[in-house]
């Protein structure tokens, strides 16, 4: 009797066993894949959810002819005048003529060099603002450094400001990198002077912060002295956060914010990192208006959005995907690689926690906590890490998230990355040291990147690394790349994060993902 059947002479079982292997390989092939896409995944929610028109959307609201700022109000009457300069200020403005694009009479935006170009590539022409003939957008500060075309924009943007009389509103939108679009040197200090400044304090590591004092006692602009160009108007100061603990004084080194710090703060930085002070400099710093008049009284400054919320929607993806997730930090800074180093040494103690859970690795996992803290100068608090994550999840997937800014003191400038990448090196090196030749029964993947998505001055916005991957792992060329801060190198065939400028910036997010393979 015919049959269409499919015969075969191998037995069923071994039929199955070999099928069975083929669906393990995948699954293995299919988990490692899954969890670099779970880190990405987390990082690219957390960029969306930062997205600068949207924030500015939720906090402005329009009643037919007022515009309300949370309880300050302005009678629209076709008088606000627009002025920004940022990373995300492109986004922010156009949500602004969006809700009172009828009322503006004229605006500046300064923007990073390259920035609509990118926007429109990827899709992102929605945070483009409108060509309304009515806001001009300037793009200048390539790689991050103020130059001629910066310098064009401050002064459009300081006589944008002038124009502004007693019942106009001038609404400042203001992000992170500012400082380079601002820039507005003090007579005689030039802007090659001040970007020599910048770029010495930078390479011996000097923090944001730091640097966003020094420059405040150069410029004309910085430290709230934008707001005596804009007397008698009312300002409105609408700021997207790209400092720890949202210090408003400093972000874009703080033009609608009374300058908190003096000369003698900044001069003190100088000598702290060694970097000469020329008598031309101090002669400036003495220049610098330290009085301010009755028209900053009229200033409101609100922050629209920060790292919180990008580290908090990140939480929230990778519960979505079934793993349990908790905040390390939103204020983890200090030195990029050191961090890197503990951020394996955590992901590996979590490992071990997850494959037995003794009081010896609690001790050992709350030691490593514990350094992370302390070398960053933030505050995490143990116990609530561990209630969370222990004894739960003894089976589970763990995500931890972390955020803020860290830097890198140079010690060869030949090389080509950003402190994410160099991060994500450094806790590929401690991995491969620590798991090499070891049994793991759990994988462990790291990554970290910056909101904006650019990684210093590399087209990657970081990079991300997992532990199945050290099989193929060249320890000793790794370490050659950390040494001359060369990541970007490093990755750029396997492991950068790309998203290419994204519009917004509020820091940088890191994803530690740890999960069980067998």
């Amino acid at each position: 009797m015919a049959s269409d059947e499919c015969t075969s002479n191998v037995p069923f079982s071994a039929m199955y066993y070999k099928a069975f292997l083929i669906l393990k390989h995948h699954f293995f092939q299919t988990h490692r894949f899954a969890m670099s896409c779970l880190a990405r995944n987390v990082f690219l929610k957390s960029v969306e959810s930062v997205a600068p028109d949207q924030l500015v959307l939720q906090k402005l609201d329009r009643k037919r002819n007022t515009l309300f700022l949370g309880e300050y109000g302005h009678v629209l009457d076709k008088n606000v005048y627009v002025i920004g300069f940022g990373k995300a200020v492109c986004g922010m403005c156009r949500a602004l003529q969006q809700i009172i694009g009828d009322h503006i009479v004229s605006g500046v935006i300064s923007v990073p060099s390259g920035l609509p170009n990118n926007l429109r590539k990827n899709q992102k022409s929605y945070l483009l603002p409108l060509d309304d003939g009515k806001i001009k957008v300037i793009e200048g500060a390539k790689d991050n450094l103020p130059d001629d075309d910066a310098v064009e924009a401050a002064k459009q943007i300081v006589e944008i400001t002038q124009k502004a009389s007693f019942n106009d509103l001038v609404i400042a939108l203001v992000s992170g990198g500012g400082s380079a679009l601002l820039p507005a040197p003090i007579p005689p200090i030039s802007l090659d002077i001040k970007k020599m400044v910048t770029k010495a304090l930078a390479e011996k590591g000097a923090t944001i912060q730091e640097l966003n004092i020094v420059r405040q006692q150069l410029s004309l602009v910085k430290g709230g002295k934008l707001l005596q160009f804009a007397y008698p108007a009312k300002v409105w100061g609408l700021i997207l956060s790209d400092l720890v603990d949202d210090q408003v004084n400093l972000i874009a080194s703080g033009p609608t914010v009374i300058n908190e710090y003096t000369s003698a703060d900044a001069l003190k930085i100088l000598e702290q990192y060694e970097v000469k002070n020329t008598p031309l400099m101090v002669s400036s710093f003495s220049k610098s208006p330290s009085d301010h008049t009755p028209m900053t009284a009229d200033v409101v400054n609100c922050v629209v959005g920060n790292n919180e919320l990008a580290v908090n929607e990140g939480l929230s993806e990778a519960r979505r995907h079934g793993f349990t997730a908790v905040a390390l930090s939103r204020t983890l800074h200090g030195e990029a690689k050191q961090l890197g180093f503990l951020f394996a040494d955590l992901g590996i103690d979590l490992a071990s926690m997850l494959e037995i859970h003794d009081p010896c690795r609690v001790t050992k996992l709350r030691s490593t906590v514990e350094r992370i803290s302390a070398m960053s100068h933030s505050t995490i608090e143990f116990e609530s890490v561990f209630t969370t994550l222990f004894p739960s999840v003894i089976s589970k997937g763990l995500c931890l998230i972390g955020g803020g800014e860290t830097t890198v003191t140079l010690q060869s400038s030949s090389g080509q990355g950003g402190r994410n990448q160099e991060m994500v090196l450094a806790a590929a090196i401690r991995l491969c040291e620590r798991l090499e030749g070891t049994e793991n029964n759990c994988e462990i993947t790291f990554l970290s990147a910056g909101t904006d998505g650019q990684d210093g001055p590399t087209p990657a916005a970081g990079a991300v690394f997992c532990s199945s991957d050290l099989t193929k792992f060249d320890l000793a060329y790794a370490k050659e790349c950390l040494v001359n801060h060369n990541s970007y190198v490093f990755f750029k065939d396997h492991g950068t994060v790309m998203t290419g400028l994204t519009g917004t910036n509020v820091m940088d997010i890191q994803a530690l993902v740890v999960r069980r393979t067998t």
